[in-house]
């Protein structure tokens, strides 16, 4: 991967580095898959890192696809922040988003068709309601039992 420096910048009010990176398709382990096919891609992307703690707050990546793959235009954002459960704070996602591009007829047929309109495809989770789960067991033995 090739890392640069980018700029300084703000992110929900947290002054942030931000870095690009690059991996080349021969250097990667990203895939992207439909049901008739597979292709190994690069990637680029952003990662922007609270300026003070260093702590990574954003990470945004884009797919290098081939022109003739039914999939274009794939983006991941995965947004991180500080979250307290149970007393301790830890780092953890809160919120993702992936978009994609792809013909009508390939999102309806699984197939090109034709010269159909692009879709653009939009998925978004929030993560919230962090738990602490335990579990305590005691085992005792009994002499006087078999």
């Amino acid at each position: 991967a090739e890392f640069d420096w980018k700029k300084w910048d703000t992110l929900r009010g947290e002054p942030v580095s931000v870095f690009s990176f690059h991996v080349d398709q021969a250097n990667s382990q990203a895939q992207l898959e439909v049901p008739s096919q597979t292709v190994v891609v690069g990637y680029h992307g952003l990662i922007y890192a609270h300026r003070d703690s260093n702590i990574v707050l954003r990470l945004t990546t884009e797919a290098e696809s081939p022109k003739d793959f039914p999939l274009q235009d794939v983006t991941h954002l995965l947004d991180y922040g500080q979250v307290e459960i149970a007393g301790q704070t830890f780092v953890l996602p809160l919120h993702a988003e992936m978009q994609t591009r792809m013909s009508e007829d390939f999102m309806r047929y699984g197939r090109e068709a034709g010269h159909s309109r692009q879709v653009f495809l939009n998925n978004q989770v929030d993560f919230r309601d962090y738990r602490k789960y335990t579990a305590e067991s005691v085992l005792k033995s009994e002499p006087d039992k078999p």
